[in-house]
């Protein structure tokens, strides 16, 4: 079977590795930009979802993939990096398909939506934690870059998907779109097949550990480390803020805003140039003079007071697709910057042969925010509505910010 080795050698062949995965999850994440777009319309108009059943439809979802989110860095300490991403996105591929299958049909539930999108997100997080040992394996000398270069192709597919999203999915209908989906996957999984062999085997492999002994030492190696621990703090308190208004901004934008399928594509094409300028300009310049915690810190600050300014828009009566397309482009801004700079602050402090239980742990303890923020905000939807809780969250998550700050400075600890 052809792989990359077969015309390549040594170093070459990593570098050959990383730049076929980076084709392919450009090509993917073209294709999910119509799901991205489709799926809140088929929960929301389809399906006729309110507010508090769509916040705990994702909550739902948030509390089986922390469980998940546990195990699959663990499993990436034992199987090939690249294994574990042919069956995630495998899995992804067939989670799509029945979705659309069954909506086409006239069959979709909330059970069963639930289900299938539990399913895709599963998949998602151990996909993620394959790449994160992958981008670590091949590109270890310039992480930072590696890290910018898939945000880049995240961010790029997130302009021209998005922005054709609403066209597309209008001309062809939403179950046509989400098969075209399906079909970039499939080319993925090609690419993937193609350098499987690429990677060696996982240093965590010889070592005779049960799955809690991992998950245990992973605990220890991110408690032991002030940086690491900094970083999880940092980590909990944006995903609080990035919980709430990943669950409520399609709500304002769907039911209070009344956007149609092209005014919702362009707040996720514009949040999606914010976030190719931010990861373009992170490439091109030197790690260490950006890497620092100080940046990350200021990048969040940035994001919560954005936040605030997106509710001062809906307060204000604004209801110009355009310009709540200024804020998405400045929270993709923010959004690229904070995500590369935390992923190559956290990958510079793990040890390699621990990468894959570390970001397991690190990641599922973050986002137990998630489901803590929908268990919050559902109920709440009944008294209060989505906009006046998005507030409150983005400046719970200021307060938060500046008690972190406090503590930095009384404990005499690097600012974080």
């Amino acid at each position: 079977m052809w792989n990359v080795h077969r015309f390549c050698k040594g170093q070459n062949s990593k570098s050959i590795a990383f730049k076929t995965f980076w084709l392919g999850e450009t090509i993917s994440l073209l294709g999910s930009q119509l799901s991205i777009v489709a799926l809140p319309i088929i929960a929301l108009q389809g399906l006729g979802l309110s507010t508090s059943q769509y916040v705990s439809l994702f909550t739902s979802v948030a509390l089986v993939n922390i469980i998940l989110g546990i195990i699959s860095g663990l499993v990436c300490d034992l199987q090939r990096s690249t294994t574990v991403m042919l069956v995630s996105v495998a899995a992804r591929i067939s989670c799509v398909f029945l979705i659309v299958q069954i909506f086409a049909n006239g069959h979709l539930t909330l059970l069963v939506l639930a289900v299938l999108l539990t399913l895709d997100r599963s998949a998602r997080i151990l996909f993620d934690s394959a790449v994160n040992v992958f981008i670590y394996d091949t590109q270890k000398d310039d992480i930072l870059s590696a890290t910018s270069k898939i945000a880049i192709s995240q961010s790029f597919t997130s302009i021209v998907g998005a922005a054709v999203a609403g066209l597309v999915i209008t001309e062809i209908t939403i179950p046509n779109a989400m098969y075209l989906d399906c079909i970039s996957y499939a080319i993925f999984f090609c690419l993937i097949l193609f350098i499987r062999n690429s990677v060696g085997i996982p240093l965590g492999t010889g070592h005779k550990e049960t799955f809690l002994q991992r998950f245990r030492l992973g605990l220890t190696a991110i408690w032991e480390d002030s940086k690491l621990r900094a970083l999880l703090y940092l980590g909990g308190n944006w995903c609080l803020f990035s919980a709430a208004f990943e669950l409520l901004s399609s709500v304002i934008y769907v039911k209070y805003l009344g956007f149609n399928a092209q005014e919702l594509s362009i707040q996720f094409s514009l949040m999606g140039g914010g976030m190719f300028i931010g990861n373009l300009t992170l490439v091109r310049l030197k790690s260490s003079a950006v890497v620092q915690p100080r940046n990350l810190y200021i990048a969040q600050f940035a994001g919560y007071f954005i936040g605030v300014l997106f509710v001062a828009f809906y307060f204000f009566g604004c209801k110009n697709a355009w310009a709540f397309g200024v804020i998405s482009f400045l929270l993709g801004l923010i959004y690229a910057t904070r995500n590369a700079l935390s992923i190559t602050l956290r990958q510079e402090n793990i040890p390699l042969n621990m990468s894959g239980r570390i970001n397991s742990v690190f990641s599922s303890l973050i986002w137990i925010i998630y489901p803590l923020v929908g268990i919050l905000v559902s109920p709440a939807s009944a008294w209060i509505d989505a906009p006046n809780i998005l507030f409150l969250v983005s400046v719970a998550a200021i307060v938060l910010s500046l008690v972190r700050t406090l503590f930095v400075t009384s404990t005499q600890e690097q600012p974080c």
